[in-house]
């Protein structure tokens, strides 16, 4: 998927390893050398192993697949991560069906239920698709910072990640773990001990709240991310939103970064942070003027809603600017959203 493989991974493996003996890929070891090492540690003693595979050109995903010739296929989504190589989103999504390339009838394809590719995915597939989403379960109510709450076959459970975009993928996890025999107790269990990855929907509690979403970013969980984090209640202070640029979008990039600069500068957080010469351009494009004040030498641009700040490029000193900002802006009880790629 475009997004969320990662996280999807590892809430399938606290599942089932409630119930099988299961070896992942670490960390994100999942390209064309990282995963064949990843393979390298299987043992006998594993019952299912869950391998996620990333790809950055073409043809890619069709190497992994005849690398690790899987049974059981899952795809998050399809975005725009990586546009700027393949070209297009209907490009993207051919690559991604290549994880089904070597099925037969034995094979079993997990399909999001919601995405807009879903038919083209399923089309001509060998094997069994199954088509997970919201459908499953009822009662859904996010509980903000601390994840989201619903009930699956009438079993209330919670997944303690927040965002909409991890609780997709907790639903492609508890899809597959029905599968492989789970129960809804076992899934529950299974649920609880799920905990964030560094730099992915990461909570920091302390004076002050950080949600450090850092490890990557694509204009799809971007776009994700401000919407929860405007749509984010009961915090006591302000919100402050960091956000860089995203990287290998080509020719799309700067209309991604002008969506993401108009979301974020419409929203209801106080402070903006833009740091990189893509959102520099984008608020360039979108014709932001400056009122000709400044702070630490750094333009401050007018807008109704949120003040905010542009950096212009990543440099040191740039950052150096924004911490010293941070310092002098920064009150006890403020919650900061820190999202990007790297």
């Amino acid at each position: 998927g475009s997004s969320g493989k990662t996280t999807t991974k590892e809430i399938l493996a606290h599942l089932l390893s409630e119930k099988y003996s299961v070896i992942m890929n670490q960390g994100n070891l999942n390209s064309e050398t990282g995963l064949p090492l990843s393979v390298f540690a299987i043992r006998e003693y594993h019952e299912v192993g869950i391998f996620e595979m990333g790809m950055n050109r073409r043809g890619e995903i069709s190497e992994l697949a005849s690398v690790l010739l899987p049974d059981v296929g899952v795809i998050t989504n399809i975005g725009t991560a990586h546009i700027g190589i393949l070209g297009s989103k209907d490009a993207i999504a051919e690559e991604k069906k290549e994880i089904f390339s070597n099925f037969c009838e034995k094979n079993v394809a997990f399909i999001p239920e919601q995405d807009a590719y879903r038919n083209f995915l399923a089309q001509e597939l060998k094997g069994t698709v199954i088509f997970y989403g919201e459908s499953m379960v009822q009662h859904v109510r996010s509980l903000g910072l601390k994840g989201t709450a619903f009930s699956y076959e009438g079993i209330p459970m919670v997944l303690p990640l927040p965002g909409k975009g991890n609780f997709y993928d907790c639903l492609a996890g508890i899809a597959v773990a029905k599968s492989f025999g789970l129960t809804a107790s076992e899934i529950k269990t299974g649920l609880s001990k799920v905990t964030p990855l560094f730099g992915r929907s990461q909570v920091i509690e302390g004076a002050v709240t950080i949600i450090q979403d850092c490890y990557n970013a694509n204009p799809d969980s971007m776009a994700q991310a401000v919407t929860f984090f405007q749509e984010l209640a009961d915090v006591s202070g302000r919100k402050i939103a960091i956000l860089g640029d995203m990287l290998e979008l080509g020719s799309e990039s700067l209309e991604a970064h002008k969506k993401i600069v108009s979301q974020v500068t419409h929203s209801s957080v106080e402070y903006v942070l833009l740091v990189g010469n893509c959102m520099w351009e984008a608020c360039n494009g979108l014709h932001i003027a400056t009122c000709g004040a400044s702070e630490n030498g750094v333009d401050i641009f007018e807008k109704k809603g949120p003040k905010v700040f542009c950096f212009d490029d990543g440099s040191q000193d740039q950052i150096d600017k924004a911490t010293q900002l941070l310092r002098k802006i920064l009150k006890k009880g403020d919650v900061v959203l820190l999202k990007a790629s790297r």
